[in-house]
């Protein structure tokens, strides 16, 4: 029987498709770790992105991938985190996730 020939071609393409799936679900663990890690802490409120999001004010300009999508990630609008969070904690938000509103609430008088 013989053995099959795969070239160095097939072994690149290969590992460059499974280091672009590998980074992709590594994005989507470390969103859902942010969400779950703010949850009890930090998190005030989420709205997800749906079809008809509009709110005047915010139009996002990027949205996960249907591959992504395929992962488990979710598309959000707005992420409001509660006012006594760091700074640092918001910018890890917004550099996580770029198509959403990633603030502290507003001050309740």
């Amino acid at each position: 029987m013989p053995r099959p020939r795969f070239t160095m071609r097939v072994a690149l393409a290969a590992t460059a498709i499974v280091a672009v799936i590998a980074w992709q679900w590594s994005i989507v663990y470390q969103r859902r770790a942010f969400l779950s890690d703010a949850r009890g802490l930090t998190l005030s409120e989420i709205y997800w992105m749906n079809s008809n999001w509009a709110d005047g004010h915010h139009k996002p300009q990027f949205a996960p991938g249907y591959f992504r999508l395929l992962l488990g990630d979710d598309s959000y609008g707005v992420v409001l985190l509660q006012r006594n969070c760091s700074d640092g904690l918001v910018a890890k938000g917004q550099a996580l996730f770029p198509e959403a509103l990633v603030e502290q609430e507003p001050h309740r008088w």
